[in-house]
């Protein structure tokens, strides 16, 4: 775990986005994409364009001991943009490459399963995997070590963005409340995710999380004995990185 981070690895073979809500604001991946411009594939033009980088498609290959990577942590991995042979290649990355936990964080999840299925279809298929041939539970989609997760920012966010996680299946579903904007009801979801990351905004003009919207959430996926990891909260106007609450800090993973 890096700074505070839930992530041990951040793997960016896509770069680039755009806005799509209220979490966007201060989006750090932006501001990261303007010092790298002209530099490592990023556009000199346009820094934060919607960028395949095929030379990072097998960086965790390199990587031996088994490590929590953060995919396309400077993109959206299914943002519109993003062409289904991107995202065929990453995957078929982590199929090949079964020791990493792979995490997907997306702002975006229309559609996503849908995607997912046909991927994991044309990957079979190509390594002579068939779900008739043999027993289902040896089949290997979705991937063990593919954890799926959607942002909420807010109640809007989490409504919308959810319940349709909760359809796409995956070995983990997870949620960042990151950065928090409001106070979330989250009590219908808890009992069918299996992970909460909760944090609130940082940089330069931070807008507010109240720590009680934090504590909240905290308990109400404790309740449910869901893990939790709260990666930042502000307190008495200092930004505190794995901040103790109630006692201790909250780092938790799920067991997937």
């Amino acid at each position: 775990m890096k700074d505070g981070q839930w992530w041990d690895e951040s793997w960016s073979p896509i770069s680039g986005c755009t806005p799509v809500s209220e979490g966007c604001r201060f989006c750090w991946a932006k501001r990261m994409s303007k010092r790298l411009k002209g530099r490592y594939g990023y556009p000199a033009d346009d820094p934060f364009k919607v960028t395949f980088h095929p030379d990072k498609v097998n960086g965790p290959l390199r990587w031996r001991k088994p490590r929590r990577i953060f995919v396309c942590s400077m993109s959206d991995f299914n943002h519109p943009d993003v062409e289904w042979n991107w995202q065929y290649k990453i995957i078929e990355t982590m199929f090949v490459n079964p020791d990493h936990t792979y995490m997907v964080l997306t702002k975006r999840p229309e559609g996503f399963g849908k995607r997912l299925d046909d991927i994991y279809f044309h990957i079979g298929r190509n390594y002579g995997l068939n779900w008739d041939s043999g027993k289902a539970e040896n089949y290997p989609f979705p991937l063990k070590n593919l954890w799926l997760g959607v942002t909420a920012e807010n109640q809007q966010r989490a409504d919308e963005r959810i319940p349709i996680l909760l359809q796409i299946p995956a070995a983990v579903r997870f949620v960042s409340f990151e950065p928090l904007l409001s106070r979330i009801k989250a009590a219908k979801y808890a009992p069918k995710l299996d992970w909460a990351i909760i944090g609130c905004e940082s940089g330069a003009g931070r807008r507010q999380t109240d720590v009680d919207w934090i504590i909240d959430l905290k308990d109400t996926f404790v309740v449910y004995d869901k893990p939790v990891f709260i990666k930042q909260a502000e307190i008495a106007g200092k930004l505190i990185k794995m901040p103790k609450i109630d006692g201790r800090e909250w780092n938790e993973y799920p067991k997937g």
